[in-house]
Formats: structure tokens, sequence, C-alpha cells
């Protein structure tokens, strides 16, 4: 299939208003403390915002930038703690139901250690869940539910601000550089493949009723 220059374009630029968010936040210094202190996640949600809603806006056209803008910064922002939260509400609950099996059966196993990784991951959907049904909102007139098809892979991206939050000791969690990227770069082309088909194939996009 035929792809038109119109929407080249919006993959390419989609691309980048998505990914380098990521890079900009590296300029606020360390991220060795609670987000909630720290400009690192602020600076992040700001540019993701912005970015992103300038490419929607001149795509799609009509009053989608400070729609995106008001849904995407706040709740990027709350990420880490939705997603803390989730993994902790999750993981005590784990481990209450690994105990009262314990009691009930002679089982020796135990599920607290893998039952960390589950949760980790529950934190990570859970952070960033909140974030793409609001963006849902905004975009269902343009790409109706195939926004929603994006659930998983946006709310692990936005969820990697629940690893910079929590703190083993002194020291934070940092899933690092080339393991980050590669969580936005999938966010980047999922969500492109998902909005590019709804791009109008016209220089003048569609106006919002």
């Amino acid at each position: 299939m035929r792809i038109s220059a119109r929407r080249t374009a919006f993959v390419a630029l989609w691309l980048l208003a998505s990914t380098v968010p990521r890079f900009l936040g590296y300029a606020t210094g360390d991220r060795g403390v609670w987000v909630v202190t720290s400009p690192y996640l602020l600076v992040v949600a700001i540019a993701i915002g912005v970015l992103q809603g300038l490419v929607l806006e001149r795509s799609f056209g009509g009053a989608i930038f400070w729609k995106w803008l008001a849904v995407t910064v706040p709740l990027v922002v709350a990420a880490p703690f939705i997603g803390v939260a989730a993994g902790v509400v999750f993981f005590y609950g784990l481990i209450a139901v690994d105990a009262l099996l314990r009691l009930l059966t002679t089982a020796n196993a135990s599920a607290s250690g893998w039952g960390y990784f589950v949760a980790m991951a529950v934190g990570l959907a859970g952070g960033g869940a909140p974030v793409v049904l609001a963006q849902w909102l905004v975009l269902r007139t343009r790409v109706g539910r195939r926004w929603l098809w994006t659930l998983p892979v946006p709310g692990l991206t936005y969820g990697t601000a629940y690893l910079f939050s929590r703190d083993i000791g002194m020291q934070p969690i940092d899933i690092g550089l080339p393991l980050g990227t590669a969580l936005v770069l999938v966010y980047a082309a999922v969500t492109a493949i998902v909005l590019a088909p709804a791009i109008p194939e016209r220089a003048t996009a569609a106006v919002e009723p």
C-alpha cells in the first residue's frame, strides 16, 4: 500500500516528537530523587505534550493542541505515583494470596520472587493507562477505538516514570538509556502506525466540529 507524502511526514515528525523528550530530561541533571522534587519528569511531560500536540495540530487541525496538552502533561506527571500505587497494591495482594495458599495447602513455593517483577509490570502499565485513556477522549472522533489498541505499549512507556521514582536504599532504579530509549521508540512506532491512516490526504486538515 502506497503511503502518501503527507502521512510519511507525519510519521517522521511524530517519531521525533515522541523520542526527543526522553533526551531532554537528561538536561535537568540528577534524577536520583523523588520526581515530586525533580524537574526531570516535568520537563519530559511538558515536552511530550507540546511536541506531540504541535504535530497533531498540524496534521489534524482543529483545537486539538490545547486539549492534548491539558490531558497529557498532568497525567504523565502523575504516572509514577499511579504506577507505584498499582504496583504496591498488586504486590501486597499477591503476598496475601500466597500466604493464604500456603496455609491451605502444603505448597512450599512462594510467588513473592517472580511476583515482584509482575508487580513492576503492573506498575508500569498502570502508570500509563490513564494517560492513554484521556488521550483517547481527544482523539476518538479522528481515530476511533484504534488508539485503545496501543494501551499496553504507551502504558509501559509513560510508566517508566515509575522506575525513576522508586528507591532501594540510596540507589534509584534506572532502566538505563538503551532500554528506556527502546521503549520510547516502540511506543512512537506503534502509535504512529495507529494515527497515520487517520491523517487527511489533503493538505487541508479536517476541522473539528
